[in-house]
């Protein structure tokens, strides 16, 4: 256990016109929530710096820490691209090949509003590859006002913890009427190396400035929400992966949108896009190798897109919901030695990832039960053009060379074609019991790591087993078969 001292300032700003004094509304904390079929934390009340370390919160939930700012989610056994984590119900893509900048990254904990874990086997509406849970984050924007004046909110906050001196200071202006949102919120995190009774974690250190800007629109037939937003991380440890963060450079954009067209439709729409530029190296935060000739400097980027759509009909307690959506990703990998110039590697080179699926289900919600069916079709395509090395010496460089060769003289070009099938079955035994029961098949295309990564290193999506890895081209869809049966117990002052 770690001790800590926190100082926090919370200054709260009411909506105001004009120079009226408005009464402060009562505000209600909110902790942990755990439903049928979720589970969900406020991420801004939790003493944290990673808003992944707060899964640690939910049941059968929790982190792969590779850094400070580096958590990777983790939910029953799987993690990583098993479960996809969402970010207002759009993804986005990772600038290096360990996930040092997971999706939990982008959303900072004193701007976030809250963590969502589906429990169980994901329905079908949730993600595409989502074989081992499904999480989703939404950033804190603040609220519309109640009337046709515009007025300003927002708060200001600042926490400090004396183990690494790490402060976390954040705020949100917004100004709104009731149909009208302009936000900005914004996160500086910062903090030296941590101490623990056995010594300082090196390196450990951290450095993050998060920002978004946002417009958003209501009315009684729905919403409209246009944002751009960045991230930028700089000199911050990852001691449990090869390399550490020398910067990340990551720009969002997005726009969702929800309609009601009549009492028994709505329709949704969203598209975003992201793009990252990563450096990190294994020399200049923690001890560098004994060697020049392994100094080691690596630059990737990053860049993708999605969109979605969406229709739902609603008959009484009956529901049909269709949708499509898509994803696109491309990265690129080089690898240097500042102390040889002639030292490269292209490890990655112009990786493309597409991914487009369409996906029904029914659902029905009583008093004394709920179910839903659903089908997910998915198709994945990915290539890779030719890599190349150099300035290795004597027979490293032959074998390298040998591998490079063997790699551009295969083909690259993937595609794999998929079939998810979930059951989800709730029904309430009593005033107190509720059983569940989720049955589901659901599919994985190989990510690029794990197809195109020709030369032996340690570049595994976060792993970090300290171990060495080879790709394959003649990977198969990864498919989980999965029965999860539980129950809900809930008393006056006792739940389980």
């Amino acid at each position: 256990m770690r001790n800590s001292v926190l100082l926090a300032a919370l200054v709260a700003i009411t909506p105001v016109t004009g120079l009226a004094a408005q009464p402060i509304d009562e505000i209600t904390v909110l902790g942990e929530a755990v439903t049928t079929g979720t589970a969900s934390i406020q991420v801004s009340v939790e003493i944290e710096v990673d808003s992944a370390q707060v899964l640690k919160r939910l049941p059968g939930a929790d982190v792969n820490s590779n850094g400070p700012l580096s958590g990777i989610a983790h939910y029953r056994g799987m993690f990583g691209d098993r479960v996809p984590v969402t970010i207002d119900d759009l993804g986005l893509v990772s600038g290096g090949p360990n996930a040092m900048d997971p999706p939990l990254a982008y959303v900072s904990p004193m701007i976030t509003e809250a963590l969502i874990l589906e429990r169980g086997v994901p329905g079908v509406a949730s993600s595409p590859e989502a074989i081992g849970g499904h999480v989703e984050a939404r950033l804190a924007r603040g609220e519309f006002a109640g009337g046709d004046a515009f007025g300003f909110s927002g708060f200001a906050g600042l926490r400090y913890t004396d183990n690494a001196a790490a402060t976390s200071s954040a705020g949100r202006l917004t100004l709104a009427n009731d149909q009208h949102r302009v936000s900005l919120v914004g996160q500086a995190d910062r903090g030296n190396d941590q101490s623990t009774p056995a010594g300082t974690i090196m390196p450990s250190r951290l450095s993050r400035d998060r920002w978004d800007l946002s417009y958003a629109f209501a009315d009684e037939a729905g919403e409209l929400l246009v944002f751009a937003g960045g991230l930028n991380t700089t000199d911050t440890g990852t001691p449990a992966l090869a390399m550490d963060i020398r910067f990340i450079d990551s720009q969002l954009y997005g726009l969702k949108l929800e309609r009601i067209i009549s009492p028994s439709l709505k329709v949704s729409g969203r598209i975003g896009y992201n793009d990252v530029e990563h450096q990190m190296d294994n020399f200049s935060l923690r001890t560098p190798p004994g060697s020049p000739m392994r100094y080691r400097q690596n630059l990737t980027t990053g860049s993708g897109s999605a969109f979605g759509a969406s229709a739902v009909w609603g008959s009484g307690k009956t529901r049909l919901e269709v949708g499509l959506d898509g994803r696109t990703a491309k990265h690129g990998s080089r690898i240097t030695n500042p102390e040889n110039a002639q030292f490269f590697i292209n490890n990655f080179n112009n990786i493309k990832r597409k991914t487009t699926s369409i996906y029904g289900s029914v659902s029905s919600d009583t008093q004394t039960s709920k179910w839903e069916l659903g089908a997910r079709l998915i198709r994945v395509t990915s290539d890779a053009d030719e890599v190349s090395t150099g300035g290795m010496m004597g027979t490293m460089g032959m074998h390298a060379s040998a591998l490079a060769g063997m790699f551009n003289e295969a083909d690259r070009s993937r595609s794999f074609g998929d079939l998810d099938l979930v059951l989800k079955y709730s029904r309430r035994l009593s005033e107190s019991v509720v059983m569940n029961i989720d049955v589901g098949s659901k599919t994985r295309a190989p990510s690029y790591q794990e197809l195109y990564l020709w030369l032996p290193l340690q570049a595994t999506g976060g792993l970090a087993d300290g171990r060495n890895y080879v790709g394959n081209l003649d990977l198969e869809a990864e498919q989980s078969r999965e029965i999860a049966v539980g129950f809900d117990v809930r008393l006056d002052r006792f739940t389980i």
